[in-house]
């Protein structure tokens, strides 16, 4: 699973790129980053915030019952880079985080 990941200030300037099983993460500021899962923890041990709780990646990327083996749990959060925003599922479909409205 992909993790979308966004640096502390001093991390996205440059100042300090943050290492994590071999791979060095650093990006401009007010920038989002892909990251794989199992890198995740250590980035967020050093500050990184993850800005969905449960994955990133296009609209057709999105977690199903089927990928998942059971049903998305409600409040499921997943960052879909298609549409630039977080999205929720509700137990029905995926509504916008930001509006509430279908996505």
């Amino acid at each position: 699973m992909t993790i979308r990941m966004i640096a502390p200030p001093t991390i996205a300037q440059g100042l300090n790129p943050c290492v994590v099983n071999g791979r060095s993460y650093a990006t401009p500021v007010g920038t989002a980053l892909n990251v794989p899962d199992f890198d995740a923890g250590g980035l967020e041990a050093n500050g990184w915030l993850r800005c969905a709780t449960n994955g990133a990646g296009t609209t057709a990327q999105r977690p199903t019952a089927a990928l998942l083996g059971n049903p998305i749990p409600r409040g499921f959060e997943y960052a879909d880079s298609t549409l630039g925003v977080n999205v929720v599922w509700d137990g029905v479909g995926w509504k916008s985080a930001v509006t509430g409205a279908a996505a």
